[in-house]
């Protein structure tokens, strides 16, 4: 049925077990050429996976997070802005995020939103693989940035290996190791140390698991 800015038909909510849906979009006569958007969720992620080509900001929040398919590197779309600057409401959001290094293309993966006051102009910007585009307008309306979600937690490391580390006799005559395992944020006392002399020295996390580090 036709959707007209936040009037949508009686039933808007379509449910599916297809793991493939085809949505046939006919556009009337426009003049903002803010496109189409298009969220949908899944059991995995009920929160809502973003596929958008722009964002119209009256039915933004002031913040919010969404999660992001792997390979939106490649979606159609250009973006305005770059990650110093932030990102118009017009940029299309998930490659934005790529651009930005919030996610990696191959993985995907959740990206927060804030809204925030726009600038006039938006410098071009290398990133990622991706080009954004130098734009200026004015002071028109909002920016959105995206930003990773809660990083306050570390990453739990299964297992820790370093090319070499020291072991140290103090004062005292007690031997002390300043092993691999001693690198994890948890770890009381000393840390890691490579054995006096060496060079090319190395420290390896095992993650376990296939993991997004953002920090």
């Amino acid at each position: 049925g036709p959707y007209c800015r936040n009037a949508g038909p009686a039933a808007p909510l379509l449910v599916t077990n297809s793991s493939a849906v085809t949505v046939l979009f006919n556009s009337t006569s426009h003049r903002s050429g803010r496109g189409l958007l298009l969220s949908y969720a899944t059991s995995q992620h009920p929160e809502g996976i973003w596929m958008g080509a722009s964002l119209d900001p009256p039915a933004l929040a002031v913040c919010f997070s969404v999660y992001c398919p792997a390979g939106c590197k490649d979606i159609d779309g250009d973006i305005w802005g770059n990650p110093s600057q932030g990102y118009r409401d017009t940029s299309v959001l998930c490659k934005a995020a790529v651009h930005a290094g919030v996610i990696a293309d191959e993985l995907g993966g959740q990206v927060t939103l804030s809204r925030e006051k726009g600038i006039t102009l938006y410098e071009s910007a290398f990133a990622n693989g991706l080009h954004s585009k130098r734009w200026a307008r004015g002071s028109w309306g909002p920016w959105l940035h995206p930003a990773p979600g809660p990083c306050g937690d570390a990453l739990e490391v299964a297992a820790f290996n370093a090319s070499s580390w020291w072991h140290e006799v103090d004062a005292l005559g007690q031997d002390r190791a300043w092993a691999a395992e001693q690198a994890a944020l948890g770890a009381a006392g000393h840390s890691w140390a490579a054995e006096p002399g060496s060079e090319g020295a190395w420290l390896e996390l095992d993650l376990g698991t296939r993991r997004n580090v953002t920090g």
